[in-house]
Order: structure tokens, then C-alpha cells, then sequence
């Protein structure tokens, strides 16, 4: 998942910070990966109190019960 992000804030397909801030050195790079990073556990935090179950996970029952 943190592929397919990096994938869509990074490069060309996407918004592409990569050519944006190509000069700047590495620390944008980390500094993304940072905040992409806690995005994603506050989501998660968040969906599970919800929800008992991932949507990947709840894909996956709905296909096995059938």
C-alpha cells in the first residue's frame, strides 16, 4: 500500500513531487515517507474502531464464504 502512495505523490502518474523538489536533496523524500506513515496508522486506528475487520479482509471472507 505505501508503494502505490509513494507511487501516486512521487513520480510523473502522479502529482510529481519527485522532478518538483529534485534539487532539494533527500529530506523531502523522508519527510513524505514520515507523514504517508502516520497517515496511515491514524487511518487504521481510526477504521478499526469501526470495524472488526480491514476492507482487503472483508473482500477476502466475502470471496471464501462463496
Amino acid at each position: 500500500m505505501l508503494a502505490g502512495i509513494g507511487i501516486g505523490i512521487g513520480i510523473g502518474i502522479g502529482l510529481g513531487l519527485a522532478e518538483h523538489f529534485a534539487g532539494r536533496g533527500p529530506w523531502w523524500v523522508m519527510g513524505l515517507w514520515a507523514t504517508v506513515c502516520v497517515l496511515l496508522v491514524v487511518d487504521s486506528a481510526l477504521w478499526l474502531r469501526r470495524f472488526s475487520h480491514g476492507p482487503l479482509e472483508a473482500i477476502q471472507r466475502r470471496a471464501l464464504r462463496r
